[in-house]
């Protein structure tokens, strides 16, 4: 799976649709990048994508519909998880805050905590290139 926490971000297949967007500028694709993630059968891609969209004020109220579809195909693979109340706690939070409804700030910033500790420990790898 590929997958160090619960969070939509946290995930290496959500960080590859994110890496789509090299420059703020780009944001503007987001929407376009999200059809391209359901095209590619990435709900999680097509979810982090979105979760960016919406901490950066990009509207994707067009796209509410396959997104709640998404959510429930996510939960329906919590057995997957190895914490399967954290993730569906993360999906429902993420489902209200896509549909316009009062959600758990502190919930979404546990949910993809890790993100920066797993992109520095990468980068000490050898694993991120810093100058792309």
């Amino acid at each position: 799976m590929g997958a160090w926490g619960c969070g939509l971000q946290a995930s290496d297949d959500a960080l590859d649709w994110i890496g789509e967007l090299e420059t703020m500028k780009q944001f503007r694709k987001i929407p376009k990048l999200i059809r391209s993630a359901f095209r590619h059968k990435s709900d999680r891609g097509a979810l982090a994508l979105a979760e960016v969209a919406l901490e950066n004020g990009i509207d994707i109220s067009k796209l509410r519909i396959p997104l709640n579809a998404a959510i429930c195909r996510e939960m329906a693979l919590l057995d997957e998880w190895t914490r399967p109340k954290e993730r569906k706690l993360i999906l429902e939070e993420f489902r209200k805050r896509l549909n316009g409804k009062r959600y758990d700030k502190k919930a979404v910033a546990r949910a993809n905590r890790g993100l920066f500790e797993v992109a520095c420990r990468k980068k000490k790898k050898g694993l991120v290139n810093v100058n792309a």
